[in-house]
C-alpha cells in the first residue's frame, strides 16, 4: 500500500470492493459476512467485517451467532482487517424484535474490538442513547465512528462530546436533511467522509461538498480528515507481519 497522505480522499465506509481506485483515495470497505475474500491484493484498500445488526435475527434464527463471532475474531488476525463493523443497534419496527440479541451481540463485538484493538464502525438508527451507554461502558474500545450520520447537532454534539466520532456521506447534497446543519456546527476532530452504498456521488465530490458548507478549501478539509485518520488508525498503518489472506 502506498503511504497514505494529507493529500488523500479517506473513504470511512465503503460497500463496494474491486472498483477501481487510485493512489488519491484510501477506501475502508466493509465486506459482507458471508463470501470468498482474497484480501492479499496490494492496492489502497483496508477492510472493516462485523456482523451487522440486520443479520442479527436470521443468524439468531439459524443458530449461526457463534460461528459468526467466530469468523469476525478470525478476520482480526488478518493484517488487512482494520476496524470491526459496521455493527450497532437498529430499532426501526422492522428489526425491533431482535434488539435484545443485537445487543447482546454487539457487546461481543465491542469485547473483539478491545481485544484485537480494532476501532469500530457503528451502524445507529433510533438508538444514539444506546451508543452513548455502550460507549461509557467499554470505553477501552479504541475508537468509535458512527457512519452516515444525518441527525441534529443537538444529537451529534451528545456524541462528539462523548469522543466519538461521525461519518457523513451522500446526505449532505439534501441541505434540507439535517447532516449539513450538524457539519457546520461541528468540532472538524471528529469528522470523517463516507461514500457508503450509493454511486451517484465519488468521494471527491462528498468532500467537495463537504469543503462548500464548512466554507474551507477541499485540501484542507483533507488535512483535517487526515489528522482524524491517523489518530484512529494509527497503530493498523503501523502494523507489519500479519497474514494478508482471508477466504471463508
Amino acid at each position: 500500500m502506498e503511504a497514505i497522505g494529507p493529500t488523500a480522499f479517506i473513504n470511512i465506509h465503503s460497500h463496494h470492493p474491486g472498483l477501481p481506485t487510485d493512489m488519491s483515495t484510501f477506501r475502508l470497505v466493509n465486506l459482507k459476512l458471508e463470501g470468498e475474500y482474497n484480501l492479499g491484493q496490494e492496492g489502497q484498500d483496508r477492510y472493516s467485517l462485523g456482523i451487522h445488526p440486520w443479520e442479527v435475527a436470521r443468524l439468531a434464527k439459524d443458530n449461526q451467532v457463534e460461528q459468526a463471532i467466530d469468523k469476525v475474531a478470525c478476520a482480526m488476525e488478518q493484517r488487512h482487517i482494520w476496524a470491526i463493523g459496521e455493527i450497532g443497534i437498529d430499532r426501526q419496527k422492522r428489526h425491533q424484535h431482535s434488539v435484545d440479541t443485537q445487543k447482546q451481540i454487539f457487546v461481543q463485538q465491542l469485547r473483539l474490538s478491545i481485544a484485537h484493538k480494532r476501532p469500530v464502525i457503528i451502524h445507529a438508527v433510533r438508538a444514539l442513547s444506546d451508543i452513548l451507554y455502550y460507549k461509557r461502558n467499554f470505553a477501552e474500545v479504541p475508537a468509535w465512528i458512527i457512519h452516515g450520520f444525518n441527525s441534529s447537532a443537538e444529537e451529534g454534539e451528545k456524541l462528539w462530546r462523548a469522543g466519538i466520532y461521525l461519518s457523513f456521506g451522500a446526505s449532505l447534497f439534501n441541505l434540507a436533511m439535517p447532516a449539513s446543519r450538524t457539519l457546520s456546527a461541528m468540532p472538524l476532530d471528529y469528522l470523517f467522509l463516507e461514500s457508503d452504498e450509493q454511486e451517484s456521488y465519488s468521494i471527491e465530490a462528498i468532500y467537495r461538498q463537504a469543503a462548500a458548507i464548512l466554507a474551507i478549501s477541499v485540501n484542507e478539509l483533507q488535512e483535517v480528515i487526515f489528522s482524524n485518520f491517523k489518530r484512529v488508525f494509527g497503530a493498523q498503518m503501523e502494523e507489519k507481519g500479519k497474514k494478508e489472506k482471508i477466504i471463508w
